[in-house]
């Protein structure tokens, strides 16, 4: 995880672009969510990130792609009932054991995407970031330790303090090291 710092406008978005662009003109695969400030969609940037592939990606390839997740996966990416009509309704039940086959689901469509070539995810404003979503990162990231994938996070460090969910998520990936902090200024 790498992850830009710094004020508002300063251009941590920008950077965060500028390395997507260059990572997909070298052929990697660029997944880009964002979370926004009144945000009521759990995982948003991660619904944003892989609802774009889904939408871009053959139903024959999301097949192979998700295997027997497709269903966990469409909890989280509804879109994917578009593409996958035999899923049919998704419901879920809100069960902390769904919310790990969610994690799980997600975690296997990076990885496969990760074994055909570097993935690069992008989460920008990650200061709007709520729990589930800093968990799902957390989950994705000691889970793909040996993969080619760079998560790209930016946010305010202006707008954290002790008791913002984000700031429990760094100390995490600090002590597992699993991230660098790039601080952007001026």
């Amino acid at each position: 995880v790498m992850l830009l710092a710094g004020e508002p406008g300063i251009g941590k978005t920008t950077l965060a672009q500028h390395v997507a662009e260059r990572a997909w003109a070298q052929g990697a695969t660029v997944l880009f969510g964002r979370c926004d400030e009144a945000s009521v969609v759990a995982f948003q940037p991660f619904v944003e990130a892989l609802g774009h592939h889904v939408a871009i990606t053959t139903p024959a390839e999301l097949r192979r792609q998700l295997g027997t997740r497709a269903r966990d996966l469409a909890l989280l990416v509804p879109a994917l009932v578009h593409q996958l009509p035999e899923l049919g309704e998704i419901a879920g039940t809100g069960a902390e054991t769904e919310r790990l086959r969610v994690f799980d689901a997600v975690t296997a469509l990076v990885s496969t995407l990760a074994d055909a070539g570097p993935v690069v995810l992008v989460l920008d404003d990650l200061h709007w970031a709520d729990r589930p979503t800093l968990q799902l990162l957390v989950h994705l990231m000691r889970r793909s330790e040996e993969l080619a994938l760079l998560v790209v996070g930016t946010y305010r460090d202006t707008d954290l303090v002790r008791t913002h969910p984000l700031t429990d998520t760094l100390v995490d990936l600090r002590r597992a090291n699993l991230v660098d902090r790039v601080p952007v200024r001026g």
